[in-house]
């Protein structure tokens, strides 16, 4: 009986964590982060096909790591910022020169 919730508790585990890590890897991929950072995009993607690998053959633990792993390194990925949601620049003032002939100390 132990061993049928440990079984069902791992499959459980990890069928969600390969679900959060799909959700977070399909909206990585329609905002076009793969243009921005090609380093972790490829590591992110060995990742999931990689827990897709280890869900499909049963190790379900494995598969939640990797799957967290995918997630993580898709976090790193910083998307580029709108210029429209930017500040505008503001106009340099130029500095004042000091009196040194003022005589004060």
């Amino acid at each position: 009986m132990i061993l049928m919730i440990a079984i069902f508790g791992c499959s459980i585990k990890g069928t969600i964590e390969l679900v959060e890590a799909e959700r977070a890897y399909d909206v990585a991929e329609e905002r076009s982060l793969k243009k921005v950072d090609v380093f972790n995009w490829t590591m992110a993607d060995a990742y999931i096909k990689k827990a897709r690998e280890e869900y499909s053959n049963s190790n379900y633990e494995t598969a939640a790591v990797l799957a967290r792993k995918c997630k993580t390194t898709l976090e790193k990925i910083q998307p580029p910022v709108d210029s429209s949601e930017m500040p505008p620049k503001q106009p340099a003032t130029p500095k004042q020169k000091s009196d040194k002939t003022s005589g004060e100390k």
